[in-house]
């Protein structure tokens, strides 16, 4: 197992909150809305449901699979 498939909930939770208004401030600037987003890494799914709650059309792809398990609960 890997290091992300051995302390997945350990990272999820140490990630989930970490505020990123100013990047995401950025990356808003060069979106249209209802923009098509690719999340590569997606990790905690953080970025993924914050563009989703925001009316993107979000993908994701991670090959850890413990993350795709806990972002499909979400």
């Amino acid at each position: 197992m890997t290091f992300y498939g051995n302390n997945h909930l350990d990272y999820i939770d140490k990630t989930k909150d970490i505020n990123m208004d100013e990047i995401y401030k950025f990356v808003l600037k060069y979106l249209k809305p209802k923009s098509k987003i690719l999340d590569i890494g997606f990790g905690s799914a953080r970025d993924m449901l914050y563009f989703k709650s925001n009316g993107f059309i979000m993908s994701g792809i991670d090959n850890e699979p413990s993350f795709v398990k806990e972002a499909l609960k979400k």
